[in-house]
């Protein structure tokens, strides 16, 4: 029972509580025993980037963490910002 909600791994269908279930980690590349699979701080089911520990929110899609982006509003993606 990974999370301990009282569930036994075998029958629990996200084993880490993360709020992803484990079929669905499976089919991301993410880690079901580990709710924040890449270590940066974000649970998997808020990051937009779960395996990148440089990426944690990225409004846009470009693979570049909002913080450093210095444009990451998806209505801006095409144009100069």
């Amino acid at each position: 029972d990974t999370d301990r909600d009282g569930i036994g791994n075998n029958t629990d269908e996200d084993d880490d509580g993360d709020g992803v279930s484990d079929a669905q980690e499976n089919q991301n590349g993410t880690n079901p025993l580990k709710r924040d699979t890449d270590g940066d701080g974000v649970l998997d089911n808020a990051d937009q980037a779960p395996n990148d520990p440089l990426v944690q929110f990225d409004s846009d899609n470009d693979g570049i963490d909002n913080a450093n982006d210095n444009c990451h509003n998806p209505t801006q993606q095409f144009r100069q910002c």
